[in-house]
């Protein structure tokens, strides 16, 4: 946990990493730029996205994209009071930060792409329902079906944060925001650019601190706890304890107003539910499923990752992005 912590906060003040984080967002737009003047689909600026992330490095930290070709993955559903099925998501994006080839910890988000119509983005509400609740669901069609075939699926979603949206727009623009927030400001279907436009201060409100993805390692909540009950008055309060936004890494982000919001809230593990932090499973299915993934695109070549996850007829259309830091500077 320390040298997580001691290498994180390094490459915070190092200024050449903010200059790679610059250069990574010019990337970005330079390849949606592209696609939008090209007048491509969404399909074609996703993959001229993967294109421009893959292989990128800043010393030990890598980035890996791929576009697997499959079929889509759907899943089955309550909406309400009536069954229903969509499409789990276009996009993952996975955060891993590993000490030489061991995994210490990893992050993950769900996101559904969707493309700027005539100033707006239209949002499926049964759909937006799936990645802001995750309740119980059954693979319909694709990975989901092969992997748990007709087994119930449950998720955790502590971070609020483990289903989440892409707005893309023109000239070359891209927004994330997590399901639950979107939730709160989409309008008869709808998302207006005015509606997005939140403060600081709103963004910060919904943001959780360091409590992910550190209150699931059981040594780090003991001794938090003990410096807590040491440090606060005779009723036990503690002001400004600074749980929220207490770090500038490893917190919970559930918005990036533009393309270096996102990169830097990646680059600095700020996305995403934790689904496997320092030896523990946090969720099982979820960390099974994501490892799956790990493998399809051969991250097992660079980290150790456990046996038994789904590792044959692999069937999924799905863009991957992942971050792999390793703290280890040996």
């Amino acid at each position: 946990m320390e040298k997580t912590i001691r290498e994180l906060s390094r490459l915070f003040r190092d200024i050449e990493f903010k200059l790679f984080q610059n250069q990574f967002s010019r990337d970005v737009y330079e390849s949606l730029s592209q696609s939008y003047k090209n007048k491509e689909n969404e399909v074609s600026t996703v993959t001229r996205l993967v294109e421009s992330i893959n292989n990128k490095k800043y010393n030990s930290m890598k980035f890996h994209s791929y576009k697997i070709h499959g079929s889509r993955s759907y899943v089955e559903f309550d909406f309400q009071d009536r069954p229903t099925t969509k499409e789990l998501a276009d996009m993952i994006v996975i955060s891993i930060i590993s000490d030489g080839r061991k995994r210490l910890m990893q992050k993950v988000s769900f996101i559904q792409n969707k493309m700027n119509e005539n100033g707006l983005w239209n949002i499926d509400k049964e759909q937006l329902y799936l990645l802001k609740n995750f309740p119980t669901f059954t693979g319909n069609k694709g990975l989901l079906k092969s992997y748990f075939g007709k087994s119930n699926i449950c998720f955790h979603n502590h971070s609020k944060n483990l289903g989440s949206f892409m707005l893309f727009s023109d000239p070359g623009e891209l927004k994330y925001i997590s399901a639950p927030l979107l939730s709160e400001i989409v309008i008869n279907g709808t998302i207006k650019l005015e509606n997005i436009n939140m403060s600081e201060s709103i963004i910060s409100n919904q943001n959780n601190g360091m409590l992910q993805p550190f209150i699931f390692d059981l040594r780090f909540y003991e001794e938090y706890m003990h410096y807590f009950l040491k440090r606060s008055g005779p009723y036990g309060f503690l002001p400004n304890l600074g749980m929220n936004n207490s770090l500038p890494f490893l917190t919970n982000s559930v918005f990036s107003r533009d393309v270096y919001d996102f990169v830097r809230n990646w680059t600095l593990f700020n996305l995403g539910e934790t689904s496997f932090s320092y030896g523990e499973m946090i969720d099982e299915n979820l960390d099974r499923f994501v490892v799956s993934i790990l493998k399809k695109i051969g991250l097992n070549e660079e980290i150790d990752l456990p046996e038994g996850s789904f590792e044959n007829g692999f069937n999924s259309d799905l863009a991957v992005f992942v971050v792999n830091f390793d703290v280890n500077q040996e």
